[in-house]
């Protein structure tokens, strides 16, 4: 198995701005005890780092970007989010 490295090293490969207080959500793709991770964080520049996230094992990546993929059909439907949004918060 390729080990992709610990998330300290790996850093993180999409940094999305999450809210007006400057909150950022970082997915990265790090190993861990030889698990291959996917891993979305919320970080709070004001508090130090981290204030919440969510790892899941890589091969559950494919059903997540289908439902986050799902979601975002929805919302666009409903009028909720627009080409311009998805324009101004890109990955950095």
């Amino acid at each position: 198995m390729l080990r992709l490295g610990t998330p300290q090293r790996l850093g993180s490969f999409a940094i999305f701005t999450a809210n007006r207080r400057g909150e950022s959500i970082h997915v990265r793709l790090p190993t861990y005890h030889g698990r291959n991770l996917v891993d979305l964080r919320t970080w709070d520049p004001t508090e130090g780092g981290l204030k919440s996230g969510n790892v899941a094992e890589i091969r559950h990546l494919p059903r997540l970007a289908a439902a986050l993929a799902k979601a975002e059909a929805k919302a666009t439907e409903l009028g909720l989010i627009t080409d311009d949004d998805n324009d101004k918060g890109g990955a950095q």
